[in-house]
């Protein structure tokens, strides 16, 4: 059996409302092993993306304890839970999250620049080899802003992959492409996750990109169900 990658135990999520307050996740255990693929599904509302953002550090949990790869997230600074992130995690978001006056090329080297241990040489070339692979070899000088909604999410891809993460967090990343460019994408999303042998963690909507997980979470009410 492989060894756990991520572990949750007792994990609450509590937010002020108003005069009272809202449990957004309800004591939520979880454990998913190097390697393994996890869809993560649940009407709007249910917790989904609030889960994604405490197993990754990105919040912390009113009450509870995630580790990732052994390492206890609670007993790391903000510092050191980006740092964290940034040699083992890679996300891919709704919204893409690049930045619009950057090329293709900058958005994906830009991870690869935050790390000390990267030649500059090693860093483009690493990212026009990810930019290819994800057939954008010849947009590698436009600026994000120029590019079509499935552009930015193959830049967005590249830029998770390029850093060779142990785990990728990816949060409805179809959910502003329409049905044809979306599928282009969890194909290409799956296609590259399977070569890299990465741990996925997938939210989402749409119940059969959550069938080509290899296990599917449903929550209701911030609850596993």
């Amino acid at each position: 059996m492989k060894e756990p990658m991520i572990v949750a135990r007792q994990l609450t999520r509590i937010v002020p409302n108003g005069q009272a307050t809202l449990t957004i996740l309800h004591e939520i255990d979880l454990t998913v092993s190097a390697g393994e693929t996890v869809g993560i599904v649940g009407a709007s509302g249910s917790g989904k993306s609030t889960l994604l953002a405490l197993l990754a550090g990105l919040d912390l949990p009113s009450a509870g304890s995630v580790s990732v790869d052994g390492v206890d997230l609670a007993s790391l600074d903000e510092d050191a839970r980006a740092a964290l992130r940034l040699g083992r995690i890679g996300f891919v978001f709704q919204s893409f999250q690049l930045l619009p006056a950057m090329t293709a090329l900058e958005n994906v080297m830009l991870p690869l620049e935050l790390q000390a241990d990267v030649s500059a040489r090693d860093i483009e070339q690493r990212a026009r080899q990810w930019l290819q692979k994800v057939g954008l070899g010849e947009r590698l000088s436009h600026l994000a802003r120029d590019l079509s909604g499935g552009e930015q999410q193959r830049v967005a891809l590249a830029r998770a992959f390029v850093i060779e993460p142990q785990i990728l967090f990816a949060d409805e990343p179809t959910g502003n492409l329409d049905p044809a460019t979306g599928a282009e994408i969890i194909d290409l999303l799956f296609t590259l996750n399977r070569e890299q042998s990465t741990t996925l963690l997938i939210v989402t909507h749409d119940e059969s990109v959550a069938a080509r997980c290899a296990r599917v979470i449903r929550l209701s009410a911030g609850r596993i169900v």
